[in-house]
C-alpha cells in the first residue's frame, strides 16, 4: 500500500499518496485471498438468498452483513475505516424519493430497494447459529447493500463478478484519473499509477462518464464541472465486443451519436461472426447492423424518457427551501434534474 487515508477536501475520506510514484509504477496490490466475493459468502447465508431469488449484489450484501456483526470477522478492521451512513438513494427522504421516481432513475429505486428487501426475508429465514454475532438489523443491511452497491468492483461487467476490495475503495472519483483500474495478475489484484504522483496529493480513479444527477443517486455526490451528461448503455452480445467503449448517448450536445463506437462494435460483431462461421456475407453483415442499431434505438427510447418532466419542479423547491436551513440534497437534486433537462 503507497497511501495513507485520510481527509480530503469536501469533507471526504480518500487515498493520499504516502511518497513519490512514477507512472505505471504499484499503488496497490491485494492478494486475493483479501477479497471479499460471492465465493466468500457462506454457504448457508448463499442459499437462503438464492432461493428468495436475491440479486447477486444482495447476496454479497448480506455476506458482508454477516461479517459486520461478526467481532472476530477478519474484515473488522476494514470495516471500522468504512462510514456508519451513505448519501445513496438508499438514505434519501420520501419526498426525495418521489422527486427521483418522477425520473428516469425510478428504476434504481425500484431495483435497490428491491434487494434490500430480498435482503431482510433473506436475513429473517438465516438460522440463528450461522449469525456469529448479533442478528443483522435493518441499518446493517442498508448499510452493507451501500457499500456494496457504491465501493464494489465488477471487472468482468457482470453483477456476478462484484467483488470488494478493502483499502482500494478509498479511492475517489475524479474524471482525470491518476490511477487505473486493477489488474488480476499473480492471484493479486494491482492498482497503478498513470501518472507521475507527488507525496500528499490525492489518488483517485474514474468511476463513469455520468451526469451529475445520476451521480447523486448512486453515490451521493456531484462533480464541479462535470461535462457529461448522458446515459452509458451496453451494445454488447459478443465477447469482442467487450474491446469496444461503452455507448454514451448524450442530451448536452447537438452530436448524441458516437460513430466511432458504433463502428467498433459493428467491426466486432463482424469479425465474431467470421471466427465462427466463415466469410460474412452481404445479408449477414446487415443483420449483424441490424443488431446494433436496434440497440442504439432502444437506447434512444430511453434517453427520451429521461426528459420527460416531472410534476412542477419549482412544489419541490419550495419545500427545500422551507424550514431552518433548507433541505439541500432536495434542492441539489431539483437543480440537476434541471440541468439534465
Amino acid at each position: 500500500v503507497h497511501f495513507d487515508i485520510r481527509h480530503v477536501a469536501g469533507g471526504r475520506t480518500g487515498a493520499v499518496a504516502s511518497r513519490a510514484l512514477s507512472a505505471r509504477s504499484t499503488v496497490l496490490r491485494v492478494p486475493a485471498s483479501q477479497v471479499y466475493s460471492l465465493k466468500s459468502v457462506p454457504q448457508a447465508v448463499a442459499e437462503v438468498a438464492r432461493r428468495r431469488a436475491c440479486d447477486a449484489h444482495a447476496v454479497l450484501a448480506l455476506g458482508l452483513a454477516l461479517e459486520r456483526t461478526n467481532p472476530s470477522s477478519a474484515l473488522t478492521p476494514w470495516i471500522k475505516l468504512l462510514p456508519m451512513s451513505f448519501a445513496n438513494v438508499l438514505w434519501f427522504s420520501d419526498r426525495q424519493l418521489q422527486l427521483i421516481n418522477s425520473t428516469f432513475f425510478a428504476y434504481l429505486v425500484q431495483n435497490w430497494f428491491g434487494d434490500l428487501e430480498c435482503m431482510r426475508k433473506a436475513a429473517d429465514e438465516v438460522a440463528p447459529s450461522v449469525w456469529r454475532g448479533r442478528r443483522a438489523n435493518y441499518e446493517d443491511l442498508r448499510w452493507a447493500l451501500s457499500v456494496v452497491k457504491t465501493r464494489g468492483f465488477a471487472f468482468e461487467g457482470t453483477r456476478e463478478s462484484t467483488m470488494l476490495i478493502p483499502l482500494a475503495d478509498f479511492l475517489n472519483h475524479n474524471r482525470v484519473a491518476s490511477v487505473r483500474a486493477a489488474t488480476l495478475a499473480e492471484d493479486a489484484l494491482r492498482f497503478v499509477s498513470t501518472k507521475d504522483v507527488m507525496p500528499g496529493e490525492e489518488l483517485c480513479i474514474e468511476y463513469a462518464q455520468a451526469s451529475n444527477l445520476e451521480f447523486l443517486v448512486r453515490y451521493g455526490f456531484r462533480v464541479e464541472d462535470n461535462p457529461y451528461g448522458g446515459r452509458q448503455f451496453d451494445l454488447g452480445g459478443e465477447p469482442l465486443q467487450s474491446h469496444c467503449p461503452s455507448y454514451i448517448l448524450r442530451y448536452d450536445t447537438p452530436d448524441i451519436i458516437d460513430n466511432t463506437t458504433v463502428d467498433c462494435h459493428r467491426q466486432a460483431r463482424y469479425l465474431s461472426f467470421e471466427q465462427q462461421f466463415g466469410a460474412l456475407k452481404p445479408q449477414e453483415q446487415l443483420r449483424e447492423d441490424r443488431y446494433i442499431y436496434r440497440a442504439i434505438e432502444e437506447a434512444c427510447l430511453q434517453l427520451m424518457s429521461m426528459l420527460e418532466a416531472p410534476r412542477p419542479l419549482s412544489e419541490y423547491e419550495t419545500e427545500a427551501q422551507a424550514g431552518p436551513g433548507g433541505d439541500g440534497i432536495t434542492a441539489v437534486l431539483v437543480r440537476e434534474i434541471r440541468a439534465e433537462r
